[in-house]
């Protein structure tokens, strides 16, 4: 009977271990998928596709046909871009993907499983077209040494200078400017600025435009540049910081970078900033244009038709003026003003009919290349000095603001650049 019961016993543990074994080997036996390592550097190409985040070639074939992949990276479209075709996912307006921590799940059969895309910024952010040396008026207002520097990274970036600098004393400092990430990732230069006096500037001595093109002067030298009585010269700017400029204002720059745009420049000198005050200089312009013009309206009409010249190239700045039409004949082939009625003849035997007054006939028409509102005409031209400027072509000196008139006297302006 004992050797019953053991014999009872034995066969209970040996069928006890068959049945874990099999749980055992049905758990292990379940098809798995292995996750490749997600730690990419920001700007790098981020893919959502199965061969970019699954090690494939360790997964059964039929179980790679199964899986699918699901993240709000391909549906958020107020965030990220997903490109079906390609599989690529950037943030939102961005040819990359902003750093951060992402999740992708990966469905196969009845078991999903969490991805994680860690996507980091480890590279310090970049100057673009650095300057060794800045030139600065002693005194100027609005001195930011930072603002004549532009960094460039793929996360949020500031510039800033290391050290004070002291513009009160005409000499030449040193100073240290660092560009630095939200991932406190910097890069630092060193650099010149020289400070000037307002006998320099009148000696032809050119100042450091900021990124913008924005010149701080001392309030002394900002009144006589509106005056006309000091004519500040500005360096030319590199053709790799006028053209990233160029980019941010037309929100086309790749990336983040540290330019911000000043609230308020009245305190700072820009190319062509005053002309237009200056305008009575300019025998062309103002009241001196309009007499011109004027003049040219009460000229012998046969003259009119040459004065007629519309320019097809708004940057030429040429000027067009328009004559009046000419007088009008009446019956007894005397001479009228447009806007008197023909006299009838002396027949008092047989009265006329009466004769209805003719309309002058002028031509309204402001000319190609010319602006009916001036203010339009000065936003133009102070576009053409600062792309100038920015361009490293400073070939404009400023420019003057003309004045004309139409046939049927209305006012119209050009811009001559100097």
């Amino acid at each position: 009977m004992k050797w019953y019961q053991n014999k009872k016993i034995v066969v209970g543990t040996v069928a006890a271990i068959v049945v874990c074994l099999a749980i055992v080997y049905a758990i292990t036996s379940q098809p798995s998928i292995v996750v490749k390592t997600q730690e990419i550097e920001a700007g790098d190409k981020v893919s959502l596709t199965k061969e970019s985040l699954l090690d494939t070639e360790k997964i059964d074939a039929e179980l790679v046909d199964d899986i699918k992949i699901t993240s709000n990276l391909m549906t958020d479209t107020d965030k990220y871009s997903y490109n079906e075709e390609s599989g690529e996912v950037t943030s939102k307006d961005e040819t990359y993907l902003e750093a951060g921590t992402y999740t992708v799940t990966i469905t196969y059969g009845d078991k999903t499983e969490d991805v994680e895309i860690k996507v980091t910024d480890s590279k310090a952010p970049e100057f673009v077209g650095f300057r060794d040396t800045i030139t600065v008026e002693q005194n100027a207002e609005g001195f930011d040494l930072s603002r004549y520097y532009l960094a460039e990274d793929k996360s949020k970036v500031t510039v800033e200078s290391k050290e004070e600098t002291d513009i009160s004393k005409a000499e030449t400092q040193t100073n240290t400017i660092v560009g630095t990430d939200e991932f406190d990732n910097s890069t630092e230069k060193e650099c010149k600025i020289k400070v000037v006096t307002q006998e320099d500037i009148k000696n032809g001595t050119k100042l450091t435009p900021m990124v913008d093109g924005n010149v701080p002067v001392s309030k002394d030298t900002l009144e006589k540049a509106e005056s006309g009585d000091i004519d500040v010269q500005v360096e030319d700017v590199n053709e790799e910081l006028s053209t990233a400029y160029k980019d941010i204002q037309d929100e086309n720059f790749e990336g983040k970078h540290s330019f911000s745009a000043l609230e308020n420049n009245e305190t700072y000198y820009y190319l062509g900033k005053y002309d237009k005050k200056r305008d009575d200089t300019n025998p062309h312009s103002n009241e001196s244009s309009e007499e011109a013009s004027q003049t040219i309206e009460n000229e012998d009409t046969s003259n009119s038709t040459s004065n007629v010249t519309q320019s097809s190239d708004a940057n030429a700045g040429n000027h067009s003026t328009q004559a009046p039409s000419q007088p009008t004949n009446n019956n007894s082939g005397g001479t009228s003003s447009p806007s008197q009625p023909s006299q009838p003849t002396t027949q008092p035997q047989q009265p006329l009919e009466p004769v209805q007054p003719q309309q002058p006939a002028c031509d309204d028409t402001i000319p190609a290349g010319f602006w009916a509102d001036r203010a339009a005409a000065e936003a133009y031209a102070q576009q053409v000095v600062m792309d100038a400027l920015l361009s490293g072509q400073a070939s404009h000196g400023g420019y003057y603001v003309d004045i004309y008139r139409t046939g049927c006297g209305t006012k119209y302006y050009g811009i001559t650049f100097k």
